[in-house]
């Protein structure tokens, strides 16, 4: 018996959880994309979580969780949606 379709998702909410708090607590750990953006790979999972870093309002903005086999680029028509805003580690 192979895992349940629940099981994935699951999974993958725990993967994404446990990269948010990688980033506040590191939030320079992710590969800069150019000057504003930067990307952190999930570690199970083939996505990435694109984000910016407001170090004076202390916010990350989660702008795109993002599959690596498409198209680059294309995150970025979705960075005029409300990005998901998390408060930094103090």
């Amino acid at each position: 018996m192979g895992i349940s379709p629940l099981d994935l998702r699951i999974g993958f909410i725990e993967e994404v959880a446990s990269s948010l708090e990688l980033l506040l607590a590191n939030p320079y750990i992710g590969e800069a994309i150019g000057d504003r953006y930067r990307h952190l790979p999930l570690h199970r999972y083939p996505y990435f979580l694109i984000y910016e870093v407001d170090t004076a309002a202390k916010l990350i903005s989660i702008v795109s969780v993002f599959h690596q086999r498409q198209e680059p680029g294309k995150w970025r028509d979705r960075v005029q949606e409300n990005p998901a805003v998390y408060q930094l580690a103090a």
